[in-house]
């Protein structure tokens, strides 16, 4: 599909896992997919840990509720993902130097850097899951509305998965390796990096937005960076315990939560 620039058209319907906007050249990658309801379909589990707690466990009655919830939100959204790869021209104590004059201060923790690439990625469920929620949540019928949240937060993180696996592999087709994984608004990453992210990766591909206060719309949706070295680099990128990369997960109050990854 002829794409130009960095806006992409789309078909709508379309659940292809394939790119559908491929940008490259020898310094630069930029990949536009949607990406298939079936990778991110949650287990029943990671659902109850976001509708009643890390230690809920559903009775059968609501397992079976859960299920369908689970069964509705595939059928509503709309994944899609967005990411561009960077090269890093220089990397000095806490900040990267990247092509365009562009700088990205790094998370407190990460030092020692030889980095190579920097990925930017955007990812989305489109708006049909939160509109529905607000509409169960304004009709009271709240139990229904937080649950089909939960769906949609569980989904998010498979996203997250799958969004940085892709990159991995584009990374290692660069010349690179795995890096850390990093997000505005978590572990004390100041939020207003969001707009540097968004400079990097065109939200706007796939309807993803800031508001002023720097957090996406639709609501369902994740951002995050990965910052990744050369496979023949001698030095690798090191992080204290507190410094692992870590991914956002945006809700109707900002970012709701993320995961430390060792």
């Amino acid at each position: 599909m002829s794409i130009s620039g960095t806006q992409a058209s789309r078909n709508p319907e379309s659940q292809d896992s394939g790119p559908f906007e491929i940008q490259e050249n020898t310094f630069f990658r930029s990949v536009c997919a949607a990406i298939a309801v079936e990778e991110l379909k949650p287990e029943i589990e990671a659902v109850e840990r976001y509708f009643g707690g890390s230690s809920y466990v559903a009775d059968f009655k609501t397992r079976a509720i859960i299920e369908d919830a689970i069964h509705h939100a595939c059928r509503i959204v709309s994944p899609l993902m967005v990411f561009a790869i960077n090269p890093v021209w220089s990397a000095s104590e806490g900040t990267l130097n990247l092509s365009g004059g562009q700088t990205l201060p790094l998370p407190d923790g990460v030092c020692d850097m030889t980095a190579r690439f920097l990925a930017a990625a955007i990812g989305t469920l489109g708006k049909e899951l939160e509109t529905e929620c607000r509409l169960l949540a304004r009709q009271q019928n709240i139990y229904q509305s937080m649950l089909l949240d939960a769906v949609g937060t569980a989904m998010l993180d498979a996203m997250a998965i799958k969004i940085r696996n892709r990159i991995d592999a584009e990374i290692r087709s660069l010349g690179g390796c795995g890096g850390i994984r990093f997000a505005p608004g978590l572990n004390e990453y100041p939020m207003d990096h969001q707009q540097t992210l968004f400079q990097l990766a065109d939200g706007s591909a796939i309807e993803v937005r800031l508001n002023d206060a720097f957090l996406m719309e639709p609501v369902k949706t994740i951002s995050f960076f990965r910052c990744s070295a050369a496979k023949t680099s001698k030095s690798r990128i090191r992080i204290n315990a507190s410094g692992a990369g870590c991914q956002s997960v945006s809700s109707g109050k900002g970012v709701l939560s993320g995961r430390v990854r060792k």
